[in-house]
């Protein structure tokens, strides 16, 4: 399921129970949804998964990313691969730097 964020399956049995089945990408929940409904709950499904990925990458970012205060942290803190932000010369505003 590489790259579809939900998958709708609808068979035989699927028909005559009236619902479509839901698969998740993100989690792999199954689930199902009655198909008088389809076209109110899919969009806010795709919305649930949407922030529950967002979520997850966020917090992935936040404890890969370093704040950095001295200056002789920045070089090596910019080769290991993670996002630091560090203060700009004379300046109260951070910069962020990324290197992937």
């Amino acid at each position: 399921m590489r790259g579809v964020p939900l998958r709708l399956e609808f068979g035989m049995r699927d028909a005559a129970a009236g619902v479509v089945v839901t698969s998740r990408r993100d989690n792999g929940e199954k689930g199902t949804i009655p198909l008088a409904e389809l076209d109110t709950q899919v969009p806010a499904l795709l919305e649930k998964i949407q922030e529950d990925m967002f979520t997850k990458a966020a917090a992935i970012y936040e404890s890969r990313r370093l704040k950095l205060t001295e200056w002789d942290r920045v070089v090596p803190a910019s080769t290991a691969g993670t996002s630091s932000s560090f203060p700009s010369a004379g300046r109260s505003s951070a910069r962020t730097a990324s290197r992937s």
